[in-house]
Parts: structure tokens; sequence; C-alpha cells
């Protein structure tokens, strides 16, 4: 774990290398936990690249957004992460209400669209189907933030 990730999780930096998963994820908002801990075990496992979002623990929480992916060393066998930790609270947070409204409807889009290019690899055809009612549906979200809105799309 990088410094910087550490500091943002509330741990030291000075051990931030040597971290283990367990500890980093107490850091983690329980709800989100779970879900990252899986992801990244399954990055570990198969090598595809990862990305996803959590809140941390404390108070006055942050909301961060990790991606990259997982090597393993070829000295130690130990999974080894690069990637990039971009913290997103300010941007969740501020700002007036009707463009924050917006910036998540438009999130939502974003988060459809990945789901919709990851279902057809699963070949479910009911999972499809329910994404795109999903979909059909953020798209109204969306357009309903725009309708009448002179301000520029974020």
């Amino acid at each position: 774990m990088s410094p910087a990730l550490a500091r943002l999780l509330m741990l030291s930096e000075d051990a931030a290398v040597d971290v283990p998963l367990a500890q980093a994820l107490t850091r983690i908002d329980p709800e989100d936990a779970a879900r990252l801990e899986s992801m990244l075990r399954a990055a570990d496992a198969d090598g595809y690249p990862f990305e996803t979002e959590f809140r941390t623990r404390e108070a006055g929480s942050r909301w961060i957004r990790l991606m990259g992916r997982f090597a393993r060393d070829p000295a130690s066998g130990a999974a080894m992460s690069q990637g990039l930790a971009f913290d997103l609270t300010e941007g969740l947070v501020s700002g007036p209400v009707e463009w924050l409204a917006q910036r998540r409807a438009n999130r939502l889009a974003d988060h459809v669209i990945a789901m919709k290019g990851l279902v057809v690899g699963l070949r479910n055809p009911p999972l499809a189907q329910l994404i795109d009612v999903v979909a059909v549906e953020i798209g109204r979200e969306v357009a309903r933030h725009l309708r009448g809105d002179s301000h520029p799309v974020h």
C-alpha cells in the first residue's frame, strides 16, 4: 500500500508496505469491506485489473476510488499491486444540490454501462434483462436532471 493510501485509511505510513489486508479492511466502512475484499481476492487470483469505490470507516469518512492490477513477486510469490487511488470525497459532497444530483445520476449511468458490458460474458439472460431495466430507469433519471437545465452536463 502506498503511503498516500495509508493516510487516507488512517494507517501508519511507515507500515504501509507490510499492512495485511485484514488490517486495511478494518479501516473500510463495514458495508463496503466484504465487497472490497472479495473483489481484491478475485483480482489477485485471476490477474485482471480491478476498479472499485468504497468509503472509509472513520468519522467524516472519505469516498475512495481504487483501480489497479495484481502481480506476483517472482522471488517470493507474494502478491503485489500497482494502481491508483482517488479521493472522490470533495466532488461528491460539495456543490449545488442540483449539480450533485446530476453528478450522481451520471455516475449511475457510467456504472450501468459497465455492467452491460460485463454481463455479456456471463451468458445469463435473466440478469441481462434486469440490467437493461435498470439502464432504462437510470436513463430516465439522467434525463430528468437535464430537462430544462441550461447548465453544462458534467
